[in-house]
């Protein structure tokens, strides 16, 4: 993902092409469509000339358009239709043989409408396979291993009992969580895009989503409140159900809301109780910088759009590095952050 960047008009692009990049025929620039709002999966695989096995089907919580070791990954996937579950893996398959694959290989697809698109395909190990070989108890690298050095996929499957990880009839979920320098690096800006910014990982084990997600976050030391006041700011694109759905379930939960002119004016005209604060260039004080500096808030959803965040958006997640707030970017995160909150308040985590 270095020095790629998401851009969603003309006078974006002439200024990404001013300003970062030298384009020559040694030096191409690679324009791509964008798909707004589809789901990413990442796939690994085991294969022979022959035989191949899905290995790891992984799904994003965020959106495509976020670096895939950026993003929170859980496996098994959920709320996915079958159809595009069956495409992947027959694309997969296509891929490994077309590629003449042996080993390992990781596919990254988006599905936007139930359509399946190929974003990439790695015909080696991906930062993944750990992961998966955790996840499903399956020795991947050892399986991998052995193929490179001349053994049949076949034969093997008898001995490590090698199905699709779908078939494996899963009874827990497994997330991979993202571990981020931000606390190091408060200048370099917290929103996540198409440039890798995680410098580790977290991993947990639970019987569902809810409480794995509690428990990779408190494993990538961010710590969910229970209680106490949340600030909301989301783009316009952002301000629908969803967004009204996370924050009706917050309120329900006894938190505070706070948010700025645009955010709050949709959740009081939707009958949530809001309160409204200045943003950091607006006129009057106490501004979101200061209520967040001052520990007015535990909990901060901001969503910014397009390719750049505002000076106010900078702010805004400068102050809760330094604050030690918690706070996600997009809303996916914010909806699996809802559900992690409720799941710590009503039950007991045991270890798995």
């Amino acid at each position: 993902g270095r020095a790629m960047k998401i851009v969603y008009n003309d006078d974006s692009l002439k200024e990404y092409i001013d300003q970062a990049l030298f384009i020559s025929e040694k030096y191409p620039l690679l324009i791509d469509r964008f798909l707004e709002t589809a789901v990413e999966f990442d796939i690994d695989a085991l294969a022979d000339s022959t035989d191949c096995v899905i290995s790891g089907i992984m799904q994003h919580v965020e959106a495509a358009g976020i670096h895939s070791g950026d993003s929170t990954s859980i496996l098994p996937y959920h709320n996915i239709s079958k159809q595009a579950i069956a495409a992947m893996k027959e694309y997969t398959r296509m891929l490994a043989k077309s590629l003449n694959v042996i080993g390992l290989m990781n596919v990254q697809y988006a599905v936007q409408n139930d359509t399946v698109y190929v974003i990439e395909v790695n015909p080696r190990a991906s930062r993944t396979v750990p992961f998966v070989g955790k996840a499903t108890a399956i020795p991947v690298v050892k399986i991998a291993t052995r193929v490179m050095l001349g053994e049949k996929l076949c034969d093997l499957r008898n001995e490590y009992n090698l199905k699709d990880c779908d078939e494996l009839g899963m009874k827990h979920m497994a997330i991979k969580e993202p571990v981020f320098p931000f606390s190091k690096f408060v200048k370099s800006g917290v929103y996540l895009g198409p440039e890798m910014r995680s410098t580790g990982e977290a991993m947990s084990l639970a019987n569902d989503f809810p409480e794995a997600f509690a428990k990779a976050y408190q494993a990538a030391n961010m710590q969910l409140p229970l209680s106490g006041a949340v600030f909301i700011s989301v783009n316009d694109q952002d301000k629908n159900h969803r967004m009204l759905a996370i924050a009706r379930s917050l309120y329900d939960m006894d938190f505070d809301l706070v948010a700025t002119a645009g955010t709050w004016q949709f959740l009081t005209d939707n009958g949530i109780e809001c309160k409204k604060v200045y943003k950091v260039g607006e006129e009057g004080r106490p501004n979101i910088f200061d209520s967040i500096k001052h520990g007015k808030v535990d909990f901060v959803i901001n969503t910014p759009r397009g390719e750049k965040a505002l000076h106010d958006e900078e702010a805004i997640g400068a102050a809760s590095v330094l604050s030690n707030v918690p706070f996600v970017t997009t809303i996916e995160a914010a909806e699996a952050s809802v559900q992690a909150i409720g799941c710590i308040r009503h039950q007991e985590f045991g270890v798995k």
